[in-house]
C-alpha cells in the first residue's frame, strides 16, 4: 500500500465518530480472523504471549478489571513527555 493511500485512509478514519471507528475495527478484526491461517504474528507478540502464559502458570500474574486497567494506561500515557 502506498504512502498516499495510507494518508488518505488516515484522513478518512480521523473523520469517523468513535462508534464508527469501533465498527471499522470490528470489520478489520473479522477480516484478520477469517484469514488467520495466513497471518504470522510478529515475534515480539509471540514472546509476550509466552511470557504471560508462563506467569499465569507460575501464579505470578495479576489481573484487574477493564476500568482499572484503562485508568492505569491513561495515567501512564498522560505522564509521558
Amino acid at each position: 500500500m502506498t504512502t498516499a493511500v495510507l494518508t488518505d485512509l488516515q484522513q478518512r478514519i480521523d473523520q469517523l465518530t468513535p462508534a464508527e471507528k469501533v465498527e471499522l475495527m470490528e470489520v478489520l478484526w473479522r477480516g484478520l480472523s477469517l484469514d488467520g491461517a495466513s497471518y504470522q504474528a510478529p515475534e515480539w507478540h509471540v514472546r509476550e504471549l509466552a511470557e504471560a502464559e508462563r506467569m499465569v502458570a507460575e501464579g505470578g500474574a495479576t489481573f484487574s478489571d477493564w476500568t482499572e486497567a484503562r485508568e492505569r494506561l491513561k495515567n501512564r500515557l498522560l505522564q509521558k513527555p
